[in-house]
């Protein structure tokens, strides 16, 4: 039994594929877009008729949806002539340790302890492992099989995170069968882009969230097909490993929740979806936070609270203005957030004279000054690409200005400051603010009226090095700093 069949229309452009040999325990559906290899999966049965049943109601379920049978048969390219990959698989197979060989095979799922321990549970449930039709197979012990095809022979472009790409390295298609539709990572089309998603378009309030921002539909791509659902590479939300953050697309309402993880890169939320349908639990909740611990009773402390004589006289005050700021929230989720209580720190607590004064002060400024965003990472985040602030065609120089993405005004105004000169470090706070600048935005304005103030005033004006520090100000601001 062997059936091919293709389903085109305005949105699709996509093929499904069942084979099952005669009198097999097994059949074996490979399904994806039209002219790239698909993605594999093998399901097992008890016995040939239950088999064949079940393949008879997919292929008639297909029929119902649309698809036509076609004669065409968009026949995979699989690679045997690179020996290395099958005789890593055939070195596997023959292992006296199984578990050990897996783990090894696949530890670019790892990427820390958390990952290598659910990596090695993971391993704990399989049972046995084959080649067969071309595929290397994992069978573990409760249903579950998955099914990797051979390494990628297609280059994935850039802006394919990088644990992505180096699944691709290993197989091209990776696939999780059980009980359910399957788990499935889809790896590149023959361009070596990602897929786009099928149901973003439906996603009403996500699409509002990103347009805002300057992203169209065209740049969600796809993650992992997580049974009848998506899983969505975010345009936006970055985790801490840089990559574009993974949330969840439901089918039934088009429904996009937060990231499942900021702490871990895609590769391991990969493994944390496998994890999940083998160990049978969700293995996200076993994600720790890797955030500053804070104690339970912590609460944020108010800015007169901070800018008291008494409360700058303990020991933690500097803690106690980091807990106030918060960096630790991303960005991209609320920079208006994050620059509203810079703003408060730096016009109401670090202005003041007896903040000057204090031993921390200066790695306070510092830290404020270093939150400025990059405009090639603020660009790569939404585009997809890094794009220079004079190349830029899609007006995100305005949302970037709109957004007040730097913290350049606010240090400038507290430098000014005459009491501030006092401070040892003084100098090289104004030399790194530009600096910072400079690197972040290049050749824009931003911030120029209070770059213009400071340079006027006299206390700098007559500073030993001002000749130095004018240098580097008109690099930062060649067409708003004048000598």
């Amino acid at each position: 039994m062997k059936h091919y069949l293709e389903y085109k229309d305005e949105k699709s452009d996509k093929f499904w594929e069942i084979s099952m040999t005669e009198g097999a325990k097994s059949f074996s559906v490979r399904y994806g877009k039209i002219g790239s290899d698909g993605t594999i999966n093998t399901k097992e049965f008890e016995n040939s008729e239950k088999a064949l049943k079940e393949a008879e109601k997919l292929l008639s379920e297909k029929l119902k949806k649309g698809y036509n049978e076609s004669n065409g048969g968009n026949t995979p390219k699989v690679s045997t002539s690179n020996a290395a990959y099958l005789t890593e698989w055939n070195n596997i197979v023959k292992s006296s340790n199984m578990k050990v060989a897996l783990i090894e095979h696949f530890k670019i799922l790892t990427e820390g302890e958390d990952s290598q321990k659910l990596l090695e549970e993971v391993m704990d449930k399989a049972t046995q492992v084959e080649i067969a039709d071309e595929c290397f197979v994992i069978h573990f012990g409760n249903e579950y099989t998955m099914t990797c095809t051979s390494p990628s022979t297609v280059k994935p472009k850039k802006s394919v995170p990088k644990s992505y790409a180096e699944i691709l390295k290993l197989h091209s298609n990776i696939s999780l069968d059980g009980p359910d539709i399957p788990l499935t990572f889809a790896g590149v089309d023959e361009k070596g882009d990602l897929y786009g998603s099928e149901f973003i378009h439906e996603a009403e309030e996500f699409l509002d969230v990103i347009s805002a921002k300057g992203v169209e539909p065209e740049n969600v791509f796809l993650a992992l097909y997580n049974h009848q659902d998506e899983l969505i590479f975010h345009p936006i939300k970055k985790s801490k490993a840089k990559e574009m953050a993974v949330c969840h697309l439901r089918h039934d309402d088009c429904e996009v929740s937060k990231p499942l993880s900021l702490e871990w890169n895609f590769a391991e939320i990969f493994l944390g979806m496998i994890a999940s349908d083998v160990l049978d639990r969700d293995c996200f909740e076993d994600v720790p936070d890797k955030k500053i611990e804070k104690s339970k009773n912590a609460k944020k402390p108010t800015i007169s609270a901070l800018s008291s004589q008494e409360a700058m006289e303990k020991a933690d005050w500097k803690e106690q203005v980091l807990l106030f700021l918060d960096l630790d929230r991303s960005y991209l989720e609320d920079w208006q957030g994050i620059r509203k209580s810079m703003v408060s720190i730096c016009e109401k607590v670090l202005s003041l004279p007896v903040a000057i004064t204090h031993k921390d002060w200066s790695e306070l400024v510092r830290l404020i000054i270093d939150q400025t965003v990059k405009f090639s990472e603020y660009s790569e985040e939404i585009y997809g690409e890094s794009v220079d602030p004079e190349e830029d065609e899609g007006g995100l120089i305005e949302s970037y200005s709109d957004d007040e993405m730097y913290t350049t005004d606010l240090v400038m105004n507290l430098l000014s400051i005459s009491e501030t000169q006092k401070v040892s470090t003084w100098k090289d706070l104004v030399i790194h603010t530009f600096k910072i600048k400079d690197d972040a935005m290049g050749y824009m304005s931003n911030c120029s009226e209070e770059v213009k103030a400071f340079m006027s005033k006299e206390h700098v004006k007559s500073h030993p090095e001002y000749a130095k520090i004018l240098k580097i100000a008109k690099k930062a601001y060649p067409f708003d700093v004048s000598s």
